[in-house]
């Protein structure tokens, strides 16, 4: 268990996106020179965005800090830590400083602009998530190279990123993020936020379901070889370990070799994380 919350830790590690995750974004210059009637648009998409900006807004005028922890399978996995901090007169989310957020993510560690940079280039469309009714945003690769808001991904490029939105609780219900690695190969993350849980007014994933294919994409064939390689030598030399310890370390051995062979057959590396403590002040 503890081997397979590694794995889920170092791959989603890999893949963070310094841009958004961080909440370092730069404001995309022309979203800045828009007039009132391009932010006002009269759109379902421009209402929903402008709608989002002031809801989140109005959350963050009310707190100061968030904490919230998560566990995988009855283990801790991580903890975010988020601070409301003044950029340009707007309140925002920010990580404290040093932590890399793996599986969190929050349309309020944006600016008003940068979420209409974000959201305004998408292509929108009804859709469904967990049986719900979503408006889908999708952003192709062209979108992308016009939207530095998600920078920072020199060695996995993204080629989409699609978010979905509860329109009627204006809530992020998902995303899913597509890039190219260093070899060329297409990874996918995606996450669901299909429960929240509210806190002195702030809303908190209470449970996120990860999903990422193309794992095994993100090594080469020589490393993949090495590593199995590594593994099947310590199996070998069991005796080498304590006596106490030989029979866990054979077992999670063993469901390491299981999963690196699950995803070199391209099978999905998932998760399901839940809260088990939000704080609020």
């Amino acid at each position: 268990m503890r081997v397979t919350l590694f794995i889920i830790a170092f791959i989603f590690s890999c893949i963070a996106l310094p841009g958004v995750l961080t909440g370092t974004a730069p404001v995309q210059a022309q979203a800045s020179e828009r007039s009132a009637d391009e932010k006002s648009g009269s759109s379902p998409a421009a209402e929903l965005i402008e709608r989002l900006i002031a809801h989140q807004q109005q959350i963050l005028a009310d707190i100061n800090s968030v904490e919230i922890r998560y566990a995988a399978m009855g283990e801790p996995f991580e903890t975010v830590r988020l601070r409301r901090e003044l950029r340009e007169g707007e309140a925002v989310l920010v990580p404290d400083e040093g932590d890399e957020l793996l599986a969190y993510f929050s349309f309020m560690q944006f600016l008003g602009d940068e979420l209409r940079a974000l959201l305004g280039s998408a292509v929108t469309e009804a859709d469904s998530l967990n049986g719900l009714g979503v408006m889908r945003f999708t952003l192709d690769a062209q979108a992308l190279r016009e939207t530095p808001l998600l920078s920072g991904m020199e060695e996995a490029p993204l080629r989409e990123a699609v978010f979905w939105m509860d329109a009627e609780r204006l809530q992020l219900s998902g995303f899913r993020f597509r890039s190219l690695n260093r070899f060329g190969r297409t990874v996918e993350l995606r996450a669901e936020y299909p429960r929240y849980e509210t806190q002195r007014g702030f809303p908190a994933p209470a449970e996120i379901r990860l999903s990422m294919t193309g794992v095994y994409a993100q090594i080469s064939d020589a490393e993949y070889a090495a590593e199995l390689a590594e593994l099947q030598f310590l199996l070998d030399n069991l005796d080498t370990f304590p006596a106490g310890r030989r029979e866990q370390a054979e077992r999670e051995l063993l469901e390491l070799k299981a999963e690196l062979h699950r995803m070199a057959q391209g099978n999905a590396l998932e998760a399901r994380l839940t809260a088990t403590g939000i704080i609020v002040r």
